[in-house]
């Protein structure tokens, strides 16, 4: 599998450029109005949610759930990769659902 015979392209123009910069300001704008912590409302502080999102968050301190992030090798092993730690990385570009655009 080589190069395409024509190149894709993306179209992307000054309007779409505008308009993404407006969003992009606008929700900058909004992150530096919290002035408290209503404004930036966490994940619920369940077993649940410490294991799939506190664990790995960089912020976990702040939140007084944890002091360093967690390592992601200590992620849970789904039981049909547990006796082949190598199987996930096992796969080609036919076993990829296509893309639709």
């Amino acid at each position: 599998m080589g190069a395409p015979q024509q190149p894709v392209r993306f179209r992307y123009d000054s309007a779409q450029h505008a308009a993404a910069e407006t969003r992009l300001q606008q929700l900058l704008a909004h992150a530096l109005a919290g002035e408290n912590e209503q404004d930036f409302p966490k994940v619920a502080d369940t077993p649940i949610n410490r294991k799939r999102f506190c664990n790995y968050c960089v912020y976990r301190s702040r939140c007084n759930r944890g002091i360093h992030a967690g390592n992601l090798p200590t992620w849970t092993t789904p039981k049909s990769l547990r006796h082949r730690p190598d199987a996930a990385l096992e796969f080609t570009l036919d076993d990829v659902d296509e893309l639709a655009f």
